[in-house]
């Protein structure tokens, strides 16, 4: 695909174009098929076809059934880029990105009548990778490399708008609503559930301390332990995303406590022999008799 200012300027995007494609597919072009526009008939467009002898055939004036599969996928890739720019909530400014985008997602979409091969595939004679996509106009945080960042404490990411792919990179092309620049990275994370330009849907509500932790601004001393038996804490969390809910009552803890085992009378009964040290005795000099040795003393341990 390629972008012109003004008609003027197809001649030279034919060339590059008839350059490419006879490089890649290793053939030369024989023959054009247009409509009668003046872009493609003049003279200069005329004396170039005829000096490399490359048929033009063209259709009837007011005739586009004549062209009907370059008129086809002409509305094809409108409505998919209109499609992808309405979602995303972006303005009419933003056509370009949301055409190549358009273009790209084509070029990876499998046809019944290719026998379910993609374009990319018919002309590169290899399967695209797709692992790349993502939703258009999305929300990005950007990493800032270190050497661009102010200080230490500056920030290490920047929120920004997904607006597109690049052609010939590993990267992206990336809105910033707040320098009003276009931006090309490969080091992102996505949320691919929040379009910042779609102020009809909820937006993300940012989360304070106390909310995150689940807890109350107020001490639980101030609160009246007969309304806390039956209240439900539960943390304010975004529901769109993870889903994070800690519950517990003051009913559930004494239940628990309730039913933990307790000492029976069975096992007060129960003898527990304690071995004591033996006392210290004096035995009288030259007793034949055996020195005598304490039993062991049993305890009986008393119930709770």
């Amino acid at each position: 695909m390629y972008f012109l200012k003004s008609k003027d300027q197809q001649l030279d995007a034919f060339k590059a174009f008839k350059a490419r494609a006879e490089r890649q597919l290793n053939t030369t072009l024989k023959c054009i098929r247009s409509d009668r526009g003046t872009e493609f008939f003049n003279k200069a467009e005329k004396k170039y076809l005829e000096d490399l002898g490359i048929e033009h055939q063209s259709s009837l004036p007011y005739s586009q059934q004549q062209n009907g599969r370059a008129e086809r996928f002409q509305q094809t890739i409108l409505n998919k880029a209109d499609s992808l720019r309405h979602q995303a909530g972006l303005s009419e400014g933003f056509w370009k990105f949301a055409v190549m985008a358009a273009i790209y997602i084509y070029n990876r979409t499998p046809f019944a009548r290719a026998d379910w091969k993609t374009p990319y595939e018919l002309w590169f004679r290899n399967q695209p990778n797709v692992s790349r996509l993502r939703v258009f106009g999305c929300q990005a945080y950007i990493h800032i490399l270190k050497e661009k960042r102010s200080s230490k404490l500056s920030a290490k990411a920047k929120e920004m708008i997904f607006i597109g792919y690049l052609p010939s990179s590993k990267g992206y092309y990336f809105w910033d609503p707040k320098g009003h620049v276009v931006v090309e990275s490969r080091d992102v994370v996505f949320d691919e559930s929040h379009f910042p330009n779609r102020k009809d849907l909820p937006q993300k509500e940012a989360l304070s301390p106390t909310a995150v932790r689940g807890l109350d601004s107020s001490s639980p001393s101030d609160q009246n332990d007969s309304e806390n038996d039956s209240e439900l804490i539960t943390p304010n969390v975004n529901q769109s995303n993870r889903r994070v809910t800690r519950s517990f009552t003051r009913k559930t803890l004494q239940n628990a406590r309730a039913s933990a085992p307790s000492h029976t009378q069975e096992d007060s009964d129960e003898e527990t022999t304690i071995q004591q040290p033996l006392p210290h005795t004096i035995t009288p000099k030259h007793s034949s008799h055996r020195q005598r040795t304490q039993s062991p003393v049993t305890h009986r341990r008393q119930s709770m």
